[in-house]
């Protein structure tokens, strides 16, 4: 059965090649999608830029949360000013690992000559996760370094549909 054949999203790539070597994946932890592949689409896509230099460029303050994955407790907002040499690919790749489907992905930056390399050289190898898994939404950070107090939020997870009400408040109101 080829199973990537069900899947529309040219940054999907399964790690499997049956529905039942998915589902065995899934019980036993394992990743069931490409991260890898996924970095290789973003990469060739949108090149080795950086949150500086998307700021300098655009004038955009791109923000993306990241957890590490051995410290899940609290996420870490990365843009222009907190993380300004990380390669924006490594970010989002980092940022859509969610634990069961990715692996942790290790966090890139970009030298003053171009060169590509680790985030953290000097520690042992720090790797990163789906920022909601520390703090879904960095507002209180993102207040501090932008003065932002208007959000204007795009929840893509179908599993918060019960939690989120359309007036910003609690459960959804039958």
């Amino acid at each position: 059965m080829d199973f990537e054949r069900y899947v529309a999203n040219p940054l999907i790539k399964f790690t499997v090649s049956s529905l039942g070597e998915f589902v065995a994946k899934l019980l036993r932890g394992e990743p069931v999608l490409d991260n890898r592949y996924m970095g290789r689409m973003l990469r060739d896509n949108i090149g080795d830029v950086t949150f500086k230099e998307i700021h300098d460029r655009y004038k955009w303050n791109l923000n993306i949360t990241v957890t590490d994955a051995s410290k899940t407790d609290e996420a870490r907002l990365l843009n222009y000013l907190t993380a300004p040499n990380v390669v924006v690919w490594t970010a989002v790749c980092a940022s859509s690992a969610i634990p069961g489907f990715y692996e942790p992905v290790e966090l890139m930056i970009k030298t003053e000559t171009g060169e590509i390399k680790p985030y953290h050289p000097n520690i042992t190898q720090t790797r990163y996760i789906d920022g909601s898994i520390g703090g879904d939404l960095p507002m209180q950070r993102m207040s501090e370094l932008f003065n932002v107090n208007t959000f204007i939020v795009s929840q893509v997870n179908p599993h918060v549909v019960p939690f989120v009400s359309v007036d910003g408040g609690g459960i959804l109101d039958s």
